[in-house]
């Protein structure tokens, strides 16, 4: 057994991320916590900030423990608040070893060095090998080595050659003396089955639970990883290298079960991008729930041309226990999804309607707007195509150019537009672009009229409502959430940092550094606010 101390940590959410206001799990820490108990990590911990830790409180533990090895892991949101744990950790722990990861993090691993010099290493691409290997390749006094040299064979980490100097000096961003260390192999496992059940042990369950309510039914579980698709607009197709990899179906059984019988938790909400890619493994799983005799609620995200393929299992899926689906059907236009390389037609969307909505309880349509060509009228055909195929739950998302990663991104520089840079802007969705004949406060307003119209409905409500226990908690958490974080950002604009702890002072600090960074670039940066494109004063 190895004598290294890990502790792991995930940023508390300034905003709900997620497709509902909920505390998920931190399944990701979870998973390379279960990797690293497995291989004889024995001395493992987790600071989670969605159970309502923040970085103060990693501080304090990294004080009192000392560890030998800090994993910092989180969105685009949570950009901020990991920068300034990982500047709280190291002055609580010198001797530690600060690595960032997640789809962040790996997205872009030289600036978040250079803007946070506490950070050590960042972990590029899936975690539970890099993670385990590092700490494999570590001696078991790590603050005592160069531990440059012992992770020079590590595959996938980054860090800068010439140490933790300060960033943002006159060269630090453009030196040529301090080149990123890292291999241009981003290792994914080829089998899934390397995966060992998540360390759920390590969190308190009865913190996890769906807003506004007390209900503490639900978990959520992994069953593959990626998605075979290209859809311009997706940043994930990136971080999985455009492969779609799956889990084998015993082992989801296993984890469910164990969900079930173990922790309390029979609401299974699923993880994956693309969850029914295989029908054999549709099938199996479903017969493993039955002939297990798991009494269970499935939630799942899937694409409508495997729906439609599997359209005949519609009665298995639902006597296994699902309950309704999150579909990205994104548009009624065949030439948008054609555009965005979405793969799908816009028939077999109207062809499944109907039995979608005679099995399953909630059905959660996505629809994407606002790139380039969108026009008001997408918005209107968008409206009346939600309503044509009759979604429970409706979101309307304009297109949100997360760090450079996705095609789109590349486009609307080719533009000449200046790009957001700001994590808070970008991670939360609030960065509303310009299309070609409508400036942003026009995308915003027939976004928001699209959403306050489905949502003030009385028709779709009481259809929601009294569809079933999840589908009128999902409707109502969604106009929640919004007055929550309507409430959330008036505290924070009323509230001076100071008062609010130091890990708000730092958070601060380091979006002006990585803003100062961003102006640096030889790219232009777009400000969302100060934006002046053409007159469409007529739209």
């Amino acid at each position: 057994m190895s004598g290294l101390k890990i502790l792991l940590y995930r940023p508390p959410a300034r905003h709900h991320v997620t497709v509902f206001p909920q505390k998920t799990f931190p399944l990701g820490l979870l998973s390379i916590a279960g990797m690293l108990r497995h291989h004889g990590f024995t001395e493992v911990r987790l600071v989670d900030g969605f159970e309502g830790s923040n970085g103060e409180d990693l501080a304090r533990e990294a004080g009192d423990w000392q560890p030998d090895v800090v994993g910092i892991s989180g969105l685009t949101a949570h950009a901020y608040d990991g920068m300034a744990a990982a500047h709280m950790v190291k002055e609580a722990a010198p001797g530690a070893l600060i690595i960032a990861g997640g789809i962040h993090f790996s997205a872009v691993p030289d600036e978040t060095l250079r803007v946070c010099p506490y950070i050590d290493l960042v972990a590029v691409g899936e975690g539970e090998m890099t993670f385990l290997e590092l700490c494999q390749a570590l001696p078991s006094s790590p603050a005592l080595h160069d531990w440059r040299t012992s992770l020079s064979s590590v595959a996938g980490l980054c860090w800068l050659a010439g140490g933790a100097e300060p960033a943002l000096d006159d060269k630090g961003h453009t030196n040529p003396d301090r080149p990123l260390v890292y291999t241009e192999k981003r290792k994914l496992m080829s089998d899934l089955s390397q995966l060992t059940m998540p360390a759920f042990d390590l969190t308190n369950p009865d913190r996890y639970r769906m807003h506004p309510y007390s209900w503490s039914d639900y978990v959520m579980l992994e069953g593959s990883r990626g998605c075979p698709f290209q859809c311009t607009y997706c940043h994930t197709t990136q971080f999985w290298q455009k492969r779609w990899r799956p889990r084998p179906v015993e082992a989801i059984l296993d984890e469910v079960e164990y969900s079930v019988r173990q922790m309390g938790r029979r609401a299974i909400h699923f993880t994956d991008d693309s969850w029914a890619t295989r029908r054999d493994r549709v099938i199996e799983f479903c017969e493993g729930i039955l002939s297990r005799g798991l009494d269970v609620d499935i939630w799942a995200q899937c694409r409508v041309d495997d729906l439609y393929r599997d359209r005949d299992l519609f009665g298995l899926m639902k006597r296994a226990g699902f309950y309704g689906f999150l579909i990205g059907f994104e548009s009624g236009e065949q030439q948008a999804l054609d555009r965005w390389k979405k793969g799908v037609e816009v028939d077999k969307a109207r062809a499944i309607a109907p039995l979608l909505t005679e099995h399953f309880d909630s059905i959660i349509g996505t629809f994407f707007i606002g790139d380039w060509e969108t026009t008001a009228e997408s918005f209107e055909a968008t409206r009346l195509f939600s309503r044509e195929i009759g979604v429970d739950i409706f979101i309307e998302a304009p297109l949100t150019l997360f760090p450079p990663t996705i095609p789109i991104w590349k486009e609307y520089e080719n533009r000449g537009l200046k790009m957001e840079w700001d994590y808070d802007q970008i991670g939360n969705c609030k960065v509303i672009l310009p299309t070609g004949t409508l400036d942003r406060d026009a995308v915003l307003g027939l976004q928001k009229r699209n959403m306050a119209g489905f949502y003030t409905d009385p028709k779709k409500a009481w259809h929601a409502l009294s569809s079933g226990p999840h589908s009128a908690r999902q409707f109502s958490t969604m106009i929640f959430s919004g007055l929550e974080d309507a409430v959330r950002e008036r505290a924070r604009s009323t509230v001076p940092a100071h008062w609010r702890g130091r890990s708000v002072v730092l958070r601060r600090e380091y979006r002006d550094r990585h803003l100062e960074f961003a102006a640096s670039r030889p790219m232009p940066i777009y400000d969302s606010k100060a934006w002046s494109g053409p007159d469409h004063s007529a739209v």
